[in-house]
């Protein structure tokens, strides 16, 4: 049985999967280079908070003044491999290698699971290799890699995709039922975008099987359908769970309108088609050194960085040669017809403004909530791969050897790396004198792939070189220019916990203990942030969801629209949110260190007068500064409740003070509020003395519950609805699905 399993295609998948991606990421798994951007800034911090919080942590107080946690879709709580990384968790801390594996680990299944869906398809071992080569380590899933969230998905992708064609085959309706499932586990992962774009993915494939049915006898058309209905129920089914609270966020965030030009900002140039031979052929970026970016291709007069991660996707000139040599053989083939038209389709989408197929879906439900269009282009990717796998097996065919068709194949992309190579579109693609030698060499060495690779084609056409032989020489012609392009993106010298802050989180030890609250006795928040007179960080922006300190400041896309309470001055603010440290200007030394705010507010403090307005006056009534707010709370809806003119007395002592639980003690001498210098969301619920109690908004952004006169006891707590009625859609999908999956399985349904 196990020599069985050695000999089989899918162990030697497996096998080359995990080769060519620790060869590719050798440098980030021993540690001599790191990944960067976004997964510093953002991903590792989030997913640090998650693996060594208890439980499930609803709320986040370390950024913003707080704010919702798994509510932000892109947290992936329940993104299964993000769970795997609670066990790497050491002194109170997840180790960023863990991090760095279990997305690289990624690369392997998107290989292994390119080269299952291959198979499915009819490809042969060799090429069904090469295509997940060429899918998994383009330079779309690369450049990602500093946004996971994508390459999660689009990892697991081609199985889904898998799965369903063999449901459409077999006439299976239990395999759309476990697509479904693999696509909702996938999808919680958490990137909205991805979602969407995949699901017009699997939606255009079903299609044209679909069409193939009306002329097939062994494909059953009312199968089909139900199978690929079966996929988008169940997946979101399953995304319920992340869905509902998510949509309850948005609507409470700082969403600004997107435009047109906001939605295609990051837009697809047509002149970077050629990238598709000469990859950087307007620049490039990597981790290596920012300093020496030579990207300089603007979108609408606008030159950014990020451009390039967004719009680079060069999947290899092999792959696009025999891709293109598979539409000139089999274009009357349904499959290659569908592949090559999902690869157009997300082609001209990806072109954004540059042309006038992505406005025909510009006004379409969700298509003009995103950005970046460009990040379609995964369509192309993953189709040209596949199309490339097919015309390998093309060339192995013994009754036609389409020498004319080989040719014209590797004809055209050789031309234009000739024409690239000469350097005569330089000047109209404005190339820096700088870079042009780099263009042209890079451009040579794509001409030198396209006759290595045309001469193997040839001699495997006809029959010279065996399939074992010429397979092997692709996949290694086409991992070498892969890594060559890509290899070094992901290669950031600097080690964002061995560093010092505020370039890396490793903080001297006196001045973390000196910013970390003693909860529940000692809580207070920190800004360390400076826009005047000098712009300055003391901190990375996600600092606090590292060492436990409450920053008034974060990195975040998405926002509460009520963090910032609007009062008359700066110091008003930090007294207000209880900030204990704050960053500012040392005239004497001329340079930035903290300063300690003696006139906080604290964590909760107690009022017996009120004001009621209403939402379009909380704002400026605030920043005119006309009330005291230690003495009184301004409501924006009536409350069952009359100011006291004589002062309170009140004693209150935080008992207990954790991510999804507040509790308090208080004595107050008059009926009155507790404040809390706490951010208001409506998942959080209240209980004064073991009965429920309203949390009211009050002071434009903070919690306030109603107390009596007396000893009182109150507990706040997260209690979200939308999660608890998404979990249960969740469980019940998840239970129906796979009691589904064993019965339909078992009488061959």
């Amino acid at each position: 049985m196990l020599m069985k399993i050695i000999k089989s295609d899918y162990f030697l998948a497996v096998l080359i999967s995990l080769i060519t991606t620790a060869i590719f990421f050798w440098a980030n798994i021993i540690a001599d280079a790191f990944f960067w951007e976004d997964i510093v800034e953002y991903v590792y911090p989030f997913q640090n908070f998650a693996a060594t919080s208890d439980g499930i942590p609803f709320w986040n107080p370390y950024t913003f003044s707080g704010m919702p946690f798994f509510a932000d879709i892109q947290t992936g709580f329940f993104y299964p491999l993000n769970r795997i990384l609670d066990l790497f968790v050491s002194d109170g801390k997840l180790p960023f290698a863990a991090l760095e594996l279990v997305i690289i680990l990624h690369f392997a299944i998107s290989q292994f699971n390119t080269f299952y869906l291959s198979r499915k398809l009819g490809i042969s071992k060799y090429g069904s290799l090469l295509a997940g080569i060429g899918y998994s380590f383009s330079m779309l899933m690369i450049c990602h890699t500093i946004h996971p969230m994508i390459i999660y998905q689009l990892a697991w992708l081609p199985l889904v995709i898998g799965v369903l064609y063999s449901a459409f085959k077999k006439g299976k309706i239990y395999l759309g039922l476990l697509s479904g499932l693999i696509l909702g586990l996938s999808i919680l992962a958490g990137h909205p975008q991805t979602i969407l774009y995949e699901f017009i993915f699997i939606g255009l494939f079903s299609i044209g099987i679909l069409i193939k049915s009306f002329k097939s006898e062994e494909l059953n058309t009312a199968k089909i359908v139900v199978s690929t209905l079966l996929t988008f129920i169940i997946a979101y089914g399953l995304f319920t769970v992340q869905l509902l609270p998510a949509q309850e966020l948005a609507d409470l965030s700082q969403r600004s309108e997107i435009n047109y030009q906001k939605a295609t900002e990051g837009s697809l140039h047509f002149k970077q088609a050629l990238t598709t031979l000469v990859p950087n052929l307007f620049g490039t970026v990597s981790g290596e050194d920012l300093r020496s970016a030579s990207f300089y291709l603007p979108f609408e007069g606008v030159q950014g960085i990020h451009y390039y991660w967004e719009t680079s996707f060069y999947f290899g000139a092999i792959i696009f040669a025999l891709g293109l040599f598979t539409i000139l053989v089999g274009y009357r083939d349904i499959k290659v017809i569908t592949f090559a038209a999902i690869s157009l389709f997300g082609f001209l989408f990806s072109l954004g403004s540059n042309s006038f197929f992505y406005d025909i879906f510009y006004n379409l439900p969700y298509i003009n909530t995103f950005r970046m269009p460009a990040r379609m282009m995964f369509f192309v990717t993953l189709g040209f791969s596949l199309l490339a796998g097919m015309g390998f097996d093309l060339l192995l065919n013994k009754s036609k050897k389409y020498k004319k068709e080989l040719i014209i194949a590797f004809s055209i992309p050789l031309l234009m790396t000739l024409l690239v190579s000469s350097g005569s579109l330089f000047e109209s693609f404005n190339t820096p004198q700088l870079l042009q030698g780099d263009i042209s060499s890079r451009a040579i060495g794509t001409i030198i792939i396209l006759l290595l690779a045309f001469g193997i084609a040839f001699f495997t056409s006809n029959k010279v070189l065996k399939a074992s032989i010429s397979g092997s020489l692709l996949i290694i012609i086409l991992f070498f220019d892969l890594y060559t392009v890509g290899a070094d993106f992901n290669k950031n010298p600097q080690n964002p916990i061995d560093n010092q802050i505020p370039n890396g989180y490793r903080m001297p030890k006196e001045f973390k203990n000196a910013f970390i609250p003693k909860l529940p006795d000692d809580i207070f928040r920190v800004n360390m942030r400076l826009y005047q007179p000098v712009r300055y960080m003391a901190m990375k922006r996600n600092q606090g969801m590292v060492d436990n300190i409450m920053l008034i400041e974060g990195y975040n896309p998405l926002l509460l629209q009520r963090v910032n309470p609007p009062m008359p001055n700066v110091d008003l603010n930090m007294d207000i949110l209880n900030v204990r440290y704050s960053v500012g200007i040392d005239r004497n030394l001329n340079a930035p260190r903290f300063f300690e705010n003696m006139d906080r507010f604290g964590n909760a403090w107690f009022v017996n007068k009120v004001v009621e307005t209403d939402s379009s006056n909380i704002k400026s009534i605030m920043e005119l500064g006309e009330y005291d707010l230690r003495k009184t709370a301004l409501f924006e809806k009536k409350v069952d409740f009359s100011s006291i003119d004589e002062d309170p007395i009140s004693k209150i002592k935080c008992i207990s003070y954790e991510n999804n639980r507040l509790e308090y003690k208080i004595s107050n001498s008059t009926d009155g509020f507790l404040i809390l210098s706490e951010i208001y969301y409506p998942s959080w619920k209240a209980e004064v003395n073991k009965k429920e109690s309203e949390v009211h908004l009050v002071d434009y952004c903070f919690r306030a519950i109603k107390l009596k006169k007396g000893e009182n006891h109150v507990v706040v707590e997260y209690d979200s609805d939308t999660y608890n009625t998404g979990f249960i859609i969740s469980i019940i999908t998840l239970l129906l699905s796979l009691v589904s999956i064993i019965i339909l399985r078992k009488y061959e349904i």
